[in-house]
């Protein structure tokens, strides 16, 4: 900004101004010398003096730091025919003559420069505690201190460990020898040495005298019959021989055919029972076959009498599929029949397994087929990590439960 527009917008004095009556002339170029007109009268800069400044008497940049105003217009000449105040010649003003038209607004000047910078901010908030730093490095050691006073004696401390043994003595005198001891046990024979060459070969001794006939030995058993031979072929038909003497008579010949049968005869009186005949051998045993089928949701579970009398049970789910209960505390001897059904028992389901055997015990055993599978349903199988274990760990002893109108041997 030039000092021509810092002046004129520096704030009135008293006494740049001149009262006469009700009109006053304020001079605002009075200290601003090489302002004034020749005729003593104001330049044009002057007559805009008494002007209000726009923006209330600031200067435009604090008014609108982003669009500053531009330079002032120049001053017009002064008009000596018609200046704005006169002095008279008491050193009094001239009554102010009106003001002339006001001049075109000049154009927008350029931006200025930055104003200064404003006070610092409040201080904000405190930040969060940043992360402990790394352990300074160990201070010096400190200086000697002065020594204490001796303490007291302390209590007699433990007896220490026993010293490391001392050198041996020098050897002693050879005592007497002592009485022999007892033989050792033969040890065992050792490897046989390796067979020398053969040698020579003697020459042949006299014959010795011959020996007695031993004993005749048993006779050895009847080898088996031999094949049967081939029949023969018939031999050629004799000469006819002379005719022998009559012979005596022959025997009587076979009896008639039977006559027609003869109307029934009344009943007679029904005879006494005869005594019972004896009773005939026991026959064979039926040869053991009995099979039952339980299911578990889709899977079969098979029950089955073996031929020796134990029963055995097949389920699918496990390797291997077929497990022998005679094992089972209870299992009866002899099984000819078996029955098997699935119960379930709250969430675990159990195989129901009852037999006979062939003098008629009745027992049954029950045997854990799974545990339940969370979410997807279905059961862990005997022997699974998350089942029961395996078979026949699984079941239960055998309960004898035979009809009490029969004993079943012990």
């Amino acid at each position: 900004m030039d000092d021509a527009r810092m002046f004129l917008m520096r704030p009135l004095k008293r006494e740049d101004c001149k009262c006469q009556g009700r009109h006053c002339a304020c001079d605002r170029d009075r200290d601003r010398p090489g302002k004034h007109s020749r005729a003593g009268g104001k330049t044009r800069e002057g007559r805009d003096s008494g002007r209000k400044p726009s923006n209330l008497g600031l200067p435009s940049e604090a008014a609108n730091p982003a669009n500053p105003a531009g330079p002032a217009n120049p001053a017009g000449e002064a008009n000596p025919a018609n200046p704005v105040e006169a002095s008279l010649p008491d050193g009094s003003f001239a009554p102010m003559r009106p003001m002339g038209p006001e001049g075109p607004a000049g154009p927008m000047g350029a931006m200025g420069p930055a104003g200064p910078a404003g006070p610092a901010g409040a201080t904000g908030a405190k930040g969060d505690t940043g992360a402990p730093g790394a352990p300074g490095a160990p201070g010096p050691a400190g200086a000697l201190g002065p020594m204490g006073a001796t303490g007291a004696i302390g209590p007699a401390g433990p007896m220490g460990p026993a010293g490391p043994i001392g050198p041996a003595g020098a050897d002693g005198l050879t005592g007497p020898i002592g009485p022999e001891g007892p033989a050792g046990a033969v040890g065992p024979a050792g490897p046989a040495g390796p067979i020398g060459p053969e040698g020579p070969a003697g020459a042949e001794g006299p014959a010795g005298p011959a020996g007695p006939i031993g004993p005749i030995g048993p006779i050895g058993p009847e080898g088996p019959a031999g094949p049967a031979g081939a029949t023969g072929a018939p031999g050629p038909a004799g000469p006819e021989g002379a005719a022998g003497p009559v012979g005596p008579a022959g025997e009587p010949g076979a009896a008639g055919p039977v006559g027609p049968t003869g109307a029934t005869g009344a009943a007679g009186t029904p005879g006494a029972p005869g005594p019972a005949g004896p009773a005939g051998p026991a026959g064979p045993a039926a040869p053991t076959s009995a099979v039952s089928v339980a299911y578990l949701l889709l899977e079969p579970i098979t029950a089955s009498v073996r031929s020796d009398g134990t029963a055995r049970i097949r389920d699918p789910r496990t390797t291997p599929r077929w497990h022998d209960l005679s094992t089972v505390p209870g299992h009866p001897t002899d099984v000819v029949d078996v029955a098997a059904t699935v119960l379930q028992d709250g969430a675990l389901p159990y195989l129901h397994l009852t037999v006979q055997n062939s003098a008629g015990q009745v027992s049954w055993t029950k045997c854990l087929l799974g545990r339940p599978v969370p979410v997807t349903g279905g059961f862990f199988a005997p022997g699974t990590p998350l089942g029961p274990p395996a078979y026949p760990a699984n079941c239960d002893k055998f309960t004898n439960e035979t009809p009490p109108d029969e004993t079943p041997p012990a």
